[in-house]
């Protein structure tokens, strides 16, 4: 069950402000003020956010540059946001993001902070008498449970994220210790088997933003990407990107490599009217 949020209506501004001082060699002196900003109305079904800069000008003065307008609304519950206005997509990365005025319908896991996307470690064995489990990471105890004698076994033992050894402690209640190494790996490069995370946005390309030249150009483009935990190890992805004269589509898979890390494999294809290409790409981390 998603945990409860605080709902309310009201505004909010933040801002970034910069003054800089400076001199020629003829003894003219002067100063630049410059500023970031981004106002935001809220409200219980979403927000309204506008973000604008003001830029000094050579002969003085400041200019006044738009940014990004959109409206956001977000479900807890399902874990999803749909942005209308201003947007960039996301996706792998051979692909690159796509300004764009239009909507945007996505997952968004930082809703949910009950939820775990990541496969986190386990541990299986063996208690011949009733016993108490203890898993550290480091000095620090990450997990304590009570076992029944015989077979048990551990899921999702909250251990941070990367890679290392933990230590394993099974004590009986006879007071009889055994002491095992659980080496793990844990990567957002990875999602739980059956988790999809996903990103459609679709608009016309938006030019030149934050700058004076500031246009959306004619024609819809679209956008599509996905990935989905297939097994503990294995992540699978596709993303797609359409609009007119163009047309692109790729697959690609994260794999575990043990307790190293893991292995990114993936392959695309584009092409226009005029040419087309291919891409192969092979990355780890």
């Amino acid at each position: 069950e998603a945990p409860g949020i605080d709902q309310g209506l009201g505004v909010v501004l933040n801002y970034g402000l910069s003054v800089s001082h400076w001199s020629d060699t003829g003894g003219a002196t002067g100063r630049d003020l410059s500023g970031q900003f981004d106002l935001r109305f809220f409200t219980p079904v979403g927000a309204l956010s506008h973000g604008f800069a003001a830029a000094p000008q050579q002969v003085g003065g400041h200019d006044l540059l738009r940014l990004d307008t959109y409206w956001r609304s977000s479900f807890p519950s399902r874990a999803l946001q749909v942005q209308l206005g201003d947007i960039a997509t996301r996706g792998p990365g051979w692909a690159r993001p796509v300004r764009l005025g239009g909507l945007m319908v996505e997952r968004n896991f930082g809703l949910r902070a009950d939820i775990v996307t990541m496969p986190l470690a386990g541990f299986e064995g063996r208690a011949d008498l009733p016993s108490t489990v203890e898993v550290y990471s480091g000095s620090l105890l990450a997990y304590s449970a009570e076992v029944p004698a015989g077979p048990f076994s551990i899921r999702d033992l909250p251990l941070a994220s990367g890679s290392g050894v933990a230590r394993v402690v099974l004590r009986d209640v006879t007071g009889k210790e055994t002491e095992a190494d659980l080496p793990f790996l844990v990567t957002d490069d990875l999602l739980r088997p059956g988790m999809a995370d996903f990103a459609l946005a679709a608009g016309r390309p938006r030019l030149g933003a934050g700058t004076e030249s500031d246009s959306y150009v004619s024609g819809i483009f679209a956008t599509a990407t996905l990935r989905y935990g297939f097994s503990d190890g294995v992540t699978f992805s596709a993303h797609a990107e359409g609009g007119p004269d163009l047309a692109m589509g790729g697959i690609g898979a994260s794999l575990r490599i043990g307790q190293i890390g893991t292995a990114h494999v993936s392959i695309a294809h584009s092409r226009t009217s005029e040419q087309s290409g291919s891409l192969v790409d092979v990355a780890s981390s």
